[in-house]
């Protein structure tokens, strides 16, 4: 039992992940040490306070409501994206997922499971705003584009194509090209 214990500090020690259980009332109850690792808090700074006190403005009506709703029925949530602010204020994106686990006696409580996620969500609106250009620039390119999948059928064409041929572009969409 002594081992399989250290075995499971050492474990939670080492975690990247975020671990952390809430009352109903979303009363922080235990954070993982990744927790602190990453949001420079201490515990006397988070334990016993409500969590949703940490959640970005933007997105705490949608993590409360969540929440709620799954204090209702046991199992898990929808993974959810959610900014949770830092000690010093700023604010990094985590994705977590909600378990109902108040009818477990050993926990009797919410358990979220956490990942630092903001890395990811701005290379995500990066390559958004990148495609964005890139389809504008096709759009309105004084060329005719037509961008078939491997078959040669139609995915993709621009308005100087459709001008050319008489086609709309929703006519175009699975035609096959014709050597």
């Amino acid at each position: 039992l002594r081992q399989s214990e250290e075995r499971f500090r050492t474990l939670m020690a080492c975690s990247s992940d975020i671990i952390s259980v809430l009352n109903p009332d979303a009363t922080i109850r235990y954070k993982s040490p990744a927790f602190f690792r990453l949001f420079g808090y201490r515990e006397e700074d988070v334990l016993g306070q409500n969590a949703f006190a940490f959640i970005h403005p933007d997105d705490l009506q949608r993590v409360m409501q969540i929440f709620h709703d799954r204090l209702q029925t046991p199992g898990l949530t929808e993974p959810v994206i959610f900014g949770f602010r830092k000690a010093d204020g700023g604010y990094l994106m985590l994705e977590g997922v909600g378990n109902n686990l108040l009818h477990d006696p050993a926990v009797r409580g919410m358990v979220v499971n956490c990942r630092e996620v903001t890395g990811r969500i701005r290379a995500e609106e990066a390559l958004r705003a990148s495609e964005a250009k890139l389809r504008a620039l096709a759009d309105h390119a004084p060329v005719s584009i037509f961008m078939s999948d491997p078959t040669g059928h139609c995915m993709y064409v621009n308005q100087r194509w459709c001008d050319m041929t008489g086609y709309a572009a929703s006519e175009a969409y699975g035609l096959g090209w014709v050597a």
